[in-house]
Parts: C-alpha cells; sequence; structure tokens
C-alpha cells in the first residue's frame, strides 16, 4: 500500500491518459463513420432533389464532415492528453516558484513546503492548470462550431463567408 500512496499521483495521471485514449479511439472512429456516411448522404439528398446544385460532391461531404464530426471528442481527448502530460512538470515548475516565494518571503513555518498550506495550494494551483487547460480548449470548440448544416453548405457554394 505504501508503493501505491507513494505514486498515486503518477496513478492518477496514467488513469486520464487512459481515459484521453478512449476518447481518441473514439473520434477516430467517428471521423471514420462520418466519411463513410457523407457520400452515401450526398448520392441521396441529390437524387431527391435536396441539394443545391451549384454544390460539389467534395463540397457537399467537406461541409458535411465539418458539421457531423464527432469534434466533442476530439477536443476531450486532447484536453485530457494536454493535462496528463503536462500536470506533473506543471507541477514542479509551480512548487519550485512557490519555494522561491517561501525563500523570498522569510521562511515562515506556516508555508513551509510539505506543510498543509502548501499541499492545498499546490492542490488549488493542479486545479486552476487543468481548468485553464479546460477553459482553453472549450473556447476553441465553441468558436470553430458549426451553427447549422444549411450554412455549411452555403459556406461551400460561396453563398456564405
Amino acid at each position: 500500500m505504501d508503493r501505491f500512496a507513494a505514486s498515486s499521483l503518477n496513478w492518477v495521471m496514467g488513469m486520464i491518459f487512459v481515459i484521453s485514449l478512449i476518447y481518441a479511439v473514439r473520434a477516430y472512429f467517428g471521423y471514420k463513420t462520418v466519411a463513410a456516411d457523407a457520400v452515401s448522404d450526398y448520392h441521396y439528398k441529390k437524387e431527391n432533389g435536396m441539394v443545391r446544385p451549384t454544390l460539389s460532391e467534395d463540397g457537399y461531404v467537406r461541409a458535411y464532415k465539418r458539421f457531423h464530426n464527432p469534434r466533442g471528442h476530439l477536443h476531450i481527448a486532447v484536453a485530457t492528453g494536454i493535462m496528463a502530460i503536462f500536470t506533473l512538470p506543471a507541477m514542479g515548475v509551480l512548487n519550485g516558484i512557490t519555494i522561491l516565494m517561501w525563500e523570498m518571503g522569510g521562511r515562515d513555518e506556516a508555508f513551509t513546503p510539505g506543510f498543509l498550506v502548501h499541499a492545498l495550494l499546490m492542490m488549488f494551483l493542479t486545479i486552476a492548470f487543468w481548468a485553464l487547460i479546460a477553459y482553453v480548449t472549450a473556447r476553441h470548440y465553441h468558436k470553430h462550431a458549426a451553427v447549422n448544416f444549411d450554412d455549411e453548405m452555403a459556406r461551400e457554394t460561396g453563398e456564405l463567408n
């Protein structure tokens, strides 16, 4: 049990990385499925007069992929992968900064590295680091989200820029 407790943070980072891999695999297969569905959807809609006459098959496929791809899974995979890879180095840097601040502040016993205040500060800084990653990822996701499929088709024909 002592060996597990000594490296529990490594185990947690490993589990987060496994979650990242699971979402990456789901995104990969989701992208493959959407790509396969795009062509058949184009032919069906073309036969039934549901596609603009100026829209080519390649343009329709690009618009279809932009709108229907599982971008959420890809963004979750990237965010959790970044968290798993960069948390330990970030904690090392943050720990060095807190120790430097402790030394410059006169080495007060309450803020001694390894004691409660320092441990809580490191915990909250880690949570803030993860929140920053989640925030940046969510901003990117929503900034590049397609509004509706008609707009994506109009963008491909040049009607909407």
